[in-house]
Parts: C-alpha cells; sequence; structure tokens
C-alpha cells in the first residue's frame, strides 16, 4: 500500500540487493487487513471560520457515522443546548439555527482517551514537574483529576485530531488512586471533570520472564520468584486491611475514621470498577483469580499478553483498555517476551476482537496522546476492522468507562461532543474541519497550527 498510510505495512525490506526483513503473518491478519493505494491529497486551512455563537447548531448534507448503527449518507446532525437533538436524512432545526454545511465531510462523535495523563506532566524528564503520581505504595484516596493542569498544551493537541474525552489515571506504587474522566476543553478545573473518580489503579508486578529465566541462575530465579510473591502478597493485604475496617467501621466499632481506607469502600464493594494495570501472562492469571475471589467489579489495563490467553480472559468477562503501539518497530515497543512475534503488539486488537473481548484504546501518555487515533489505525493494517477500531475510541470505551448515557455515540440526548472531518479519522492525511463540544463551536488551534502560521509566514512565494 501507499507507504505514508496508517493502513500501510512493510512486507519486505530490500537492502543492496540483499532481504533483510520478510513478514510472516503469525497471527492470519493479513487477509483481513485494510490497505491504501494512495493517499487522497486535500488542501489544508489553518484559519478555517468557527461558526457565530448560537443556541442550535445544524450540521447538513454530510455523511454521518452514529457508531451505534450504519453510516448515513446526505443526513443532518441538530445540537441544541449542549446535546444531540435528532440525527437523519430530515431534520427540522428551530428558528435562529446556525447551519453548517456538511457537503464532502464527515461526522463523527469526539473520540475517547481511556487512559491518559494529560494535564499531569507537561516534560517527563524532570520528576518535579510531573503530579502523574505520589510518594508511597497506597495512595487510594488521591484522585488524579484533581491535579490536572487545565491549561496543559497538550489539551489544545489532543482536541485538534479529535479527542474530546480521556480517562486520567494516576501512577505509582502499589495502588497510585483514583481515575477520573475529564473533558479536554480546558477552562476551569471543575467544569473539565465529567466523574472526578470513576475507578481505582492498582499495580500488579510482572513475573518472571521466560527470556530473562535463561540468564538467571537457579539461587537468582528463586529470589525474584519470591520477590514477585511477597509484593503479591502485600498487595493482597491491602485490600484485606480495607475489608476489615470497612466491617468494623460498619460494625459500630469505635475507631478513627481513615480516610485511605474508607476510599476503598466503593471499589471492595462492587460499586466502582478496579483497573489493574497488568503486563504479562502470570499477572494477568493472578489478576483474574484474585478479582474472582474477592468478587470486584474489574477493567484490565494493557495486559499485552492477554492473546496468550483468550479463553480465560473471555470466560472473566473484563474488558480490556489496550495500549496501541507508538511505533511499527520492535525495538520501540517491544513484545512482552523477546521471542514472541514481532507483530504482537501491532496484531493485539484484532486477537482480542476475534475473541469477542471487549477492549478499548489508551494512549497512556501525555506527549503523544494526541496520536492515538493514528496508533488504532495502524493496527487495522493488521487485520483489525476499522468499524471495530472507531468503537474502541468511542462507544466501547464509554461503555467500558461507564460513559454510554452521554459519549460515544450520535444519537438523541447525548452529549455534542462532534467531529466533522473531511476524511477518515484514523488517517494521518485527514483534517478536522469542525470541532463541537458540549454543542458549542471549538477553535481548532493548537500549539503546531501557531507554529505552522509562524513560519510560513516567513516562506516566500515564487511565481
Amino acid at each position: 500500500g501507499y507507504p505514508l498510510s496508517v493502513y500501510t505495512k512493510c512486507t519486505m525490506a530490500i537492502i543492496e540487493g540483499e532481504p533483510f526483513f520478510e513478514r510472516r503473518d503469525q497471527f492470519g491478519v493479513d487477509k483481513g487487513a485494510m490497505r491504501a493505494e494512495m493517499a487522497v491529497a486535500k488542501t489544508y486551512d489553518p484559519d478555517l471560520p468557527v461558526p457565530a455563537a448560537a443556541k442550535s447548531y445544524l450540521i447538513a448534507g454530510a455523511t454521518v457515522h452514529p457508531i451505534s448503527g450504519p453510516e448515513v449518507k446526505n443526513a443532518n446532525v441538530l445540537m441544541t443546548d449542549g446535546r444531540i437533538v435528532a440525527v437523519g436524512p430530515k431534520v427540522s432545526a428551530p428558528g435562529g439555527t446556525v447551519r453548517v454545511d456538511g457537503r464532502g465531510l464527515h461526522v463523527w462523535p469526539g473520540m475517547i482517551d481511556a487512559g491518559a495523563q494529560l494535564g499531569l506532566t507537561e516534560f517527563g524528564q524532570v520528576n518535579q514537574a510531573t503530579d502523574a503520581y505520589e510518594n508511597g505504595p497506597f495512595n487510594p484516596d488521591l484522585k488524579a483529576v484533581t491535579a490536572v493542569n487545565p491549561d496543559s498544551f497538550n489539551f489544545p493537541k489532543v482536541r485538534y485530531n479529535g479527542i474530546t474525552a480521556a480517562r486520567i489515571y494516576p501512577s505509582g506504587g502499589e495502588i497510585s488512586g483514583q481515575s477520573g474522566i475529564v473533558r479536554t476543553l480546558g477552562g476551569p478545573p471543575e467544569a473539565m471533570r465529567l466523574n472526578e473518580a470513576m475507578g481505582l489503579d492498582v499495580n500488579v508486578p510482572e513475573g518472571v520472564a521466560l527470556s530473562a529465566r535463561y540468564r538467571m541462575t537457579g539461587g537468582e530465579l528463586s529470589d525474584a520468584q519470591t520477590r514477585v510473591r511477597e509484593t503479591r502478597k502485600a498487595l493482597r493485604e491491602r485490600f484485606e486491611a480495607a475489608s476489615r475496617y470497612i466491617a468494623a467501621k460498619d460494625a459500630g466499632e469505635a475507631m478513627p475514621t481513615d480516610i485511605k481506607q474508607e476510599a476503598m469502600r466503593p471499589y471492595l464493594s462492587g460499586q466502582k470498577p478496579i483497573l489493574f494495570h497488568v503486563r504479562d501472562e502470570n499477572a494477568i492469571r493472578w489478576t483474574l483469580a484474585f478479582v474472582k475471589e474477592k468478587k470486584l467489579k474489574a477493567i484490565l489495563v494493557g495486559a499485552a499478553d492477554a492473546w496468550r490467553m483468550t479463553a480465560e480472559v473471555k470466560a472473566s468477562g473484563l474488558p480490556i483498555l489496550l495500549v496501541p503501539p507508538v511505533a511499527q518497530s520492535p525495538s520501540e515497543d517491544s513484545t512482552v517476551d523477546e521471542y514472541d512475534p514481532y507483530d504482537t503488539s501491532m496484531a493485539f486488537a484484532t486477537v482480542l476482537q476475534r475473541a469477542g473481548i471487549p477492549f478499548a484504546f489508551a494512549s497512556q501518555d501525555w506527549e503523544t496522546a494526541m496520536n492515538l487515533p493514528l496508533r488504532a489505525g495502524r493496527m487495522c493494517a493488521f487485520g483489525l476492522p476499522h468499524d471495530a477500531a472507531m468503537r474502541g475510541l468511542t462507544l466501547d470505551a464509554a461503555r467500558i468507562l461507564g460513559l454510554e448515557k452521554d459519549l460515544g455515540s450520535l444519537e438523541a440526548g447525548k452529549m455534542a461532543n462532534v467531529i466533522v472531518t473531511d476524511g477518515d479519522p484514523l488517517e494521518v492525511t485527514t483534517s478536522l474541519r469542525y470541532l463541537f463540544m458540549d454543542g458549542k463551536p471549538v477553535p481548532l488551534v493548537s500549539r503546531y497550527t501557531e507554529l505552522y502560521k509562524k513560519y510560513m509566514g516567513r516562506v516566500v512565494k515564487k511565481d
């Protein structure tokens, strides 16, 4: 396919007449893979006009992609007072409605990053410059959204690529704190928050990798396995201590209130989900058993080795927030085990989709979070259907995060977070033409558009 498309992958590399790489389809994904023969040239305009202020907006004559149903050509989307009022080929608009010409354009629901650290970190080289984590292993009372910087220059970057909501998660320690959901619009911190405490983030220690075992002596392997068992035992004790505290407190026992233990209450009762950050098969198996034993509501985050055990994960009913690779290079996105197929991480979503395991996409970053749609799109080159990729960024993400009543699809009654594009939002050559958040038009500006205009102004056009 066309080499600059996200739907293209390398099948062979020849250097000075010698083949250095030849792709092997280890997961049987190539037959259903998307491909692009040639990129479609589009006109980029950094100064697109923003629709005038109004109570209602009608996007007219566009191809509408509701996600919850099939696309509708020559259709309309009506938004009033921050909500979607109607979607379809025939929509009546009230007086005073501002009409947006959607002919030749595509309308989609705003996309969701199911795990990012936007607003917590501006640059990661200096520990003091991040609010993503706190000292200590046990911080269930901390809420990540309270530390979000609404003026972070990363928010305009992700908005420009169509991401209108994100789960902001804490990191560090055994129990890092609580994730929250924010709009990516910025503004007053409180106004950004859609849910300030949707889940508890827990880090499960990895087992000892098979490739690492071959390099260890018997004593070193035994010590490593002991450290893993002890760390998991300590994590289990955190949960059991909280259960004992809550039981005693509810029984009326006289004791001081412990805010950390109180923060565990909705998660131990199954009222809210616990997000278990896992990577290797050993950690996933431990987590599945632990969740079943404690009867917890849970979500797996990362779970890169789940492709080895799809039957067990499917039986557990747990969804996965998967992290699409930043690049196709194995050195950049290494597999869990060095002997795994090089494209394991690229084919991961396809394996989950075929197994019927629900998933959504998470950037797990702040700096490259803006590229999440492109990263998800590259998985389509490895067999993931385009509609499944879009659901993982919209409706499926909303369902897993408990946001489906308001976000994830273009349906009447839902929040009017809407993007209008000149093509496929997962393709690098596509640009947003309009962005609506809470039913209001948002200027398509970011650090990059400002730099573009600054330096393009120095270019002298020749006749």
